[in-house]
């Protein structure tokens, strides 16, 4: 059944690439290449029905085995982009704060955010700080029509942390 499943969408392939794959090995290299390509394009779906296709018709196939590990960081990352993008056309008029502890910066941040982004609403924000490290930082600043995210980053910076974006949360830990 495996061999079949692979022999049809190879003709496929080789129908809709303009030369139909002869050999086995060629169909199975065939969709490989498709599989990979559709990740490239994220197409994440269509990326693992090849890539599992070829695993299951040749599974020795080394490259499909690994394009199936990056097709699993791929999504990971384009999960986690989503947080990051989503106050990429976000801007903030002015920041303004003078002295500010940290967390309270950040207070005021996601209530700047909330304010220019409307009906989707401030971000998810977590301080993940066991040693109480970022506390003590102060943020002086003064920005004016800046996109959220290069606000969030530069608070960050100033007070030593990073940021690192979750599907649904951002945290920020201390460097």
């Amino acid at each position: 059944m495996k061999i079949i499943t692979i022999i049809l969408i190879a003709s496929l392939l080789g129908l809709a690439y303009g030369e139909a794959p002869k050999t086995k090995q060629e169909k199975i290299n065939l969709a490989y290449k498709v599989g990979m390509q559709a990740m490239k394009e994220r197409d994440f779906a269509k990326a693992e029905k090849y890539l599992k296709a070829v695993v299951k018709a040749s599974p020795s196939h080394g490259n499909a085995k690994y394009g199936l590990l990056q097709l699993k960081q791929a999504r990971s990352t384009a999960k986690n982009t989503k947080s990051k993008d989503r106050f990429n056309d976000v801007t903030i008029p002015k920041v303004e704060f003078e002295d500010l502890p940290f967390t309270e910066a950040i207070d005021a941040f996601r209530l700047l955010t909330d304010n220019a982004n409307g009906e989707r609403g401030a971000p998810n924000i977590s301080i993940i700080d066991p040693n109480n490290q970022l506390e003590k930082k102060t943020i002086t600043v003064t920005l004016e029509n800046v996109p959220a995210n290069a606000v969030l980053n530069y608070l960050a910076d100033s007070a030593g942390a990073r940021v690192k974006h979750g599907e649904f949360i951002i945290e920020i830990h201390p460097r």
